[in-house]
């Protein structure tokens, strides 16, 4: 369901954003997680997502995002813990996708980065119920 509403989402902010809108988007991007505290990593990474969902300006698929929000805090809270490689490089990408106004490749991007959270997400999940 989050690939299909970020998709969605996406597609608008491709349309919608303003230079200004691609900066701050970009902003998110500007942190090492290697070396970073987990709790701003979540946030900042919470805040890229958060940036491409209010591009809808729609607040039935907000509302319906928000319904998701204790499950997408789990596999970010996961992915961020576990470091895993390339998610923000990931988020740098699909940036740059918006900012040559690429929307296939942005929206491919997105798909293959929530793809990748998922598996590994639930890769951990799974290992951890069977320790």
């Amino acid at each position: 369901m989050r690939i299909l509403l970020e998709s969605h989402a996406l597609r608008k902010a491709a349309i919608v954003y303003t230079t200004s809108d691609l900066a701050e988007l970009r902003s998110y991007t500007d942190i090492d997680i290697e070396h970073e505290a987990e709790s701003k990593i979540i946030d900042i990474n919470d805040k890229f997502h958060q940036k491409i969902m209010h591009a809808t300006h729609n607040q039935f698929i907000l509302d319906t995002y928000q319904k998701y929000k204790s499950f997408i805090y789990l596999f970010s809270q996961t992915v961020i813990n576990k470091r895993r490689p390339g998610l923000i490089e990931e988020h740098r990408a699909i940036v740059d996708a918006l900012f040559n106004r690429d929307i296939e490749l942005a929206v491919s991007l997105l798909e293959d980065h929530l793809k990748k959270d998922l598996e590994f997400s639930l890769y951990y999940l799974d290992f951890k119920q069977s320790e």
